[in-house]
């Protein structure tokens, strides 16, 4: 009888446990589903662009063919932008807006000042390439590493400095 109980109430914590998950799955999809609605996201990415000095979208040649750099200014190209490349700026905080850019395959920090990534970034589930490189204040979080770690295994170019994963805060102890 007693077996029966702990049987029991582990079966109570695990379905709970599965409960929490489908709930937290469920509040972010509302919330991504509601960022697409909510416009104001976009004018608040453009503000930030403008204000650190981020291109509208541009074509840069170069001997090995180019790249695309910048953040466009027309509400559907930034809605279909599939590559995201801020490079060599002085951008030292990144809005959590750009990461409801959904359709991005390419994404690009490159010498840059961030020091952090906000937590939204693992929402970028569709990228192919992943490049944070030249970023010497960048210092991640467990949850990001395992994404980029995630990222990696599916397939996905990743291109980072080789400290990245053993840079930790000052207060942090790493483990």
């Amino acid at each position: 009888m007693a077996n029966e109980l702990i049987d029991t109430d582990s079966d109570i914590k695990l379905t709970l446990q599965k409960i929490r998950k489908l709930i937290d799955l469920t509040n972010e999809i509302v919330n991504k589903s509601n960022d697409r609605f909510d416009d104001s996201w976009i004018e608040r990415l453009w503000k930030w662009a403008d204000e650190n000095g981020v291109p509208d979208l541009e074509r840069i040649k170069s001997k090995k063919g180019g790249y695309w750099r910048g953040l466009p200014r027309d509400k559907e190209k930034l809605l279909n932008l599939t590559n995201l490349t801020l490079l060599n700026n002085s951008i030292t905080k990144l809005p959590v807006e750009i990461f409801n850019l959904y359709q991005l395959k390419i994404f690009s920090l490159i010498n840059s000042k961030v020091d952090k990534l906000p937590k939204k970034i693992v929402n970028l589930s569709n990228l192919t390439y992943l490049i944070l490189y030249k970023n010497p204040n960048l210092i991640l979080t467990q949850k990001q590493k395992e994404w980029i770690k995630n990222l990696q295994s599916s397939g996905c170019n990743v291109v980072i400095d080789n400290d990245l994963f053993d840079r930790t805060y000052k207060d942090e102890i790493p483990f």
